[in-house]
């Protein structure tokens, strides 16, 4: 749900120039990223002054909500808060830095978006046994 929204609100942001890519990068709000987007990307959002670090942070706080009520329309909350809770870990608290931490949260992340789309797919939770089966 993440990736489609910021595939909704990516071209509003980069400027609807087809070489650069259609997302935006909401967690490169922090000093050294932008640092390093400035030298290396610096169509992205923040570099360009199009959007503050304050308000990609805001905007990041409003999209975990949005993606959360989405989570609780289609029943995914413990796979959904899962995934924000990795996302978290990863970029607020340095996972990405460390090749065994990234290694481990992107693999749980993969399990939570699997286990979330099976439950969409399958209309229901099909992890719940009940008394027929």
């Amino acid at each position: 749900m993440t990736g489609l929204l910021n595939l909704l609100v990516g071209p509003a942001l980069n400027g609807y120039e087809s070489d650069k890519p259609p997302i935006t990068s909401l967690m490169a709000r922090f000093p050294a990223s932008i640092k390093e987007d400035n030298l290396n990307k610096p169509w992205r959002p923040i570099p360009s002054k199009r959007l503050s670090p304050s308000q990609s942070t805001t905007l990041w706080y409003y999209l975990h909500l949005a993606v959360m009520a989405l989570g609780t329309f289609f029943d995914t909350i413990p796979f959904t808060a899962a995934l924000l809770l990795l996302d978290w870990l990863y970029n607020n608290c340095e996972g990405g830095s460390n090749p065994l931490a990234r290694n481990l949260i992107n693999a749980c992340a993969v399990v939570c978006l699997a286990l979330g789309a099976t439950i969409v797919a399958y209309g229901g939770n099909p992890f719940i046994l009940n008394e027929k089966g």
